[in-house]
């Protein structure tokens, strides 16, 4: 029987999400010309996307004031 290489790993990492942006995203034309405010909002809206909630996502101010 092996070992497995993965043995205590979720112990060791967050409990948070995770989101993983395409390099095509990263690389394309409309991303690059997006100011440095609006890659900020496309973060906070990935942060909150939990997988069921699209369309419920808010940048109301009371709560990206505490995000800067």
């Amino acid at each position: 029987m092996s070992r497995s290489r993965y043995k205590g790993a979720a112990a060791k990492r967050g409990s948070g999400g995770f989101q993983a942006i395409p390099n095509a995203v990263y690389e394309s034309d409309a991303f690059l010309g997006l100011s440095h405010y609006a890659r900020s909002l496309l973060w906070d809206f990935a942060f909150q996307f939990k997988g069921d909630n699209n369309g419920r996502l808010v940048c109301t101010w009371d709560l990206m004031s505490r995000r800067g």
